[in-house]
């Protein structure tokens, strides 16, 4: 049970106490840093030699491409819609790359340099060099353990067809190839869903594109646009994977498409909860739970369009609980003060934006939020301990440009500017890292990017300025600390209402002036 220690002011004083006289700082903090590729826009893949890490090499600029944070901190990314080796090539790719944030280099391991490559799918279960999924985009994506695995996806099966797929591929970091585990050589494949609950060896998702993903010990799938087992549109059906049995499980949602969203109460897990039918959604994976966001989809009432619900599925219950945002399309957001956490902040519906978690907290970026294909570069943050919404970085503009500085060198004023489509998106060494998609380069400029970009979170609340507790500025951070921070206190801080904190750290020439009225809680576990 947690301790909880309020102390009142009912007139002016000074509170200083100096209990480690140790300097805290993140002068990085809460910083973007343009790291790698082209500030511009539409970029050719410089390829270099097969296998060979350069700091020449780099992908195209691309949209629509999968990607994969793995265990030694690398980021694979595959495909998507770009360049090949020159501007004359351009087309749905099947390129397999990896990048090395240690060495900030690019090597290019797998696929062709050409676009529109067909599927080589050798026999189903047997890795092999040769075997290569086809040239795609919009596919699903897990990584698990030293493999990578992918699924579906609009792009070429085995004979060259364009269409929606449903192949489940591996791929083995450690041998370097492909392995064929699951569904079918060819496009537009119906689904065969078989008992809800129940694995069966027959069980298989219909062919799909956008689809959502969870990675545990299981691989989870929802919805996307493509085929149910007797019709087509976008899906609410969930699915697990188990990669020891190689079989598919069918454990949530329907088996029809275009379904409406069942929201309940807000708060409330119930067994006939369910997210509409979507595509373009965002997933996290945190505490044992599967967090669903966004996307293009259906509402509580039937209507179809962006969405910014909020949802935790619990696996062990088998529920779903809608814990934040609308129930209805279209809505604009509230993004309050930035840095400052309110129960009523809410990202603005979008579709496809990027996703990382982090230190305990779930972070979104960017994706399409407008009518007219408008995009943000909104960055936020959402605490699962106190259900809430914080907008942390970013304008409060559709389609803001991108600020670059200078590569290498992180600042306040920098920004990866407005972009959507999938954007590559991982974690590593306590940063959060994207890489392109079709964003902006200039004012009325904008194509497919190539560049990658560092944020680097905050990871001990402290001060960096005096001033008033309740201003963002004077934080590490760049946001006001809420209940489940522990801070860092070196400046003289000014206290004039009521806040809570975890705990308080005093660093020298630290203290607290709390005015009248002034009420500070600490939680201490």
């Amino acid at each position: 049970m947690n301790t909880k220690l309020s102390i009142f002011s009912k007139s002016l004083f000074f509170l200083f106490f100096i209990f480690n006289t140790n300097s805290f700082s993140q002068t990085d903090a809460n910083t973007w840093t343009w790291i790698k590729g082209s500030s511009g826009a539409n970029e050719v893949g410089v390829y270099g030699f097969f296998g060979i890490e350069h700091q020449n090499n780099t992908p195209s600029g691309r949209h629509s491409h999968g990607s994969w944070g793995s265990l030694s901190g690398k980021m694979y990314i595959l495909g998507g819609v770009g360049f090949g080796n020159s501007t004359a090539d351009y087309g749905l790719l099947n390129d397999l790359w990896q990048f090395d944030p240690s060495s900030n280099n690019w090597v290019w391991i797998k696929g062709s340099q050409i676009s529109g490559q067909s599927g080589i799918y050798g026999t189903i279960g047997l890795p092999s060099f040769s075997n290569s999924p086809g040239a795609r985009e919009l596919f699903s994506t897990w990584t698990h353990n030293s493999n990578l695995y992918l699924m579906g996806g609009y792009g070429k099966d085995k004979n060259g067809t364009l269409g929606e797929l449903n192949d489940l591929w591996k791929f083995d970091l450690n041998t370097k190839q492909w392995t064929w585990l699951r569904g079918s050589e060819l496009i537009s494949q119906y689904a065969i869903y078989g008992n809800q609950g129940a694995g069966s060896v027959l069980n298989e998702p219909g062919a799909r594109n956008q689809g959502a993903t969870w990675s545990t010990n299981l691989l989870y799938l929802f919805g996307g646009v493509g085929n149910t087992n007797n019709d087509q549109g976008t899906l609410n059906d969930l699915w697990k994977y188990d990669p020891i049995t190689n079989n598919w499980t069918w454990i949530k949602g329907s088996n029809s498409a275009n379904q409406s969203g069942i929201y309940g109460t807000q708060g409330i897990a119930a067994a006939s909860n369910n997210p509409g039918a979507r595509s373009g959604a965002v997933t996290w994976e945190y505490n044992g739970k599967l967090y669903l966001f966004g996307g293009v989809g259906f509402d509580s009432a039937g209507n179809e369009g962006l969405l910014n619900d909020l949802w935790k599925f619990d696996p062990v219950t088998n529920n779903w609980t809608w814990l934040k945002g609308s129930n209805l399309i279209g809505a604009a957001g509230t993004l309050g003060i930035k840095g400052i956490e309110t129960s009523s902040n809410n990202p603005s519906a979008r579709n496809s934006p990027s996703t990382w978690v982090f230190n305990d907290k779930l972070y979104l970026f960017s994706g399409g939020s407008g009518e007219d294909g408008e995009s943000t570069d909104e960055l936020w943050q959402y605490d699962p301990q106190t259900n809430n919404w914080t907008w942390i970085k970013g304008s409060s503009h559709f389609n803001e440009i991108p600020n670059y500085g200078s590569k290498g060198v992180p600042s306040q004023n920098n920004t990866p500017g407005f972009r959507s489509s999938p954007v590559s998106a991982y974690l590593y060494n306590f940063k959060l890292y994207l890489m392109g998609g079709h964003g902006g380069v200039s004012t009325n400029n904008y194509g497919l990017k190539n560049d990658i970009w560092e944020y680097t979170p905050c990871t001990q609340m402290t001060t960096v300025a005096t001033g008033n507790w309740n201003d963002p500025n004077i934080w590490s951070c760049g946001k006001v600390p809420n209940l489940n921070d522990a801070v860092f206190i070196g400046h003289n801080i000014i206290l004039n209402s009521a806040i809570s904190c975890k705990n308080i750290t005093y660093t020298t020439g630290g203290g607290i002036t709390l005015s009248s009225g002034a009420n500070l809680m600490l939680t201490i576990p």
